[in-house]
């Protein structure tokens, strides 16, 4: 995970797209688990595969869908969280998101990053 840049790069190679049909799906510990966000561009946040792809496409401008996974309790490490399993009582509501997540990449693809921030980003979209 933490090279994803070489996968990415040798994907959009092959592929033969550019940086506006590139969608990348992360988790995100800055967003509440259960929600997603959709963005064009941004840092990585510390999420190193996401660093890993800004350090080899030399941009950070390229479609995002962020599902949240929420942070660890203070004084736990993150590193065990991120690549830990859900709590059972999690499970729907993270399996929610990532259907809210695939929801997000269809518009992408349909109707374009805008159209998918317009329709994804808003709070009450439960």
């Amino acid at each position: 995970m933490n090279l994803s840049g070489r996968a990415v790069r040798a994907v959009m190679d092959y592929l033969k797209i550019g940086l506006p049909d590139l969608l990348v799906l992360h988790d995100d510990m800055d967003i509440e688990p259960g929600r997603i966000k959709v963005a064009a561009r941004g840092g990585s946040a510390g999420h190193k595969g996401v660093a890993s792809i800004i350090e080899t496409l030399g941009t950070d401008r390229f479609g995002r869908v962020k599902i949240g996974i929420g942070r660890p309790e203070p004084g736990r490490p993150a590193e065990p969280w991120v690549l830990g399993r859900f709590d059972p009582e999690e499970e729907p509501v993270i399996e929610k998101a990532i259907g809210e997540a695939a929801a997000a990449a269809e518009a992408f693809v349909s109707k374009g990053l805008a159209a998918a921030q317009e329709i994804f980003n808003r709070k009450d979209n439960d």
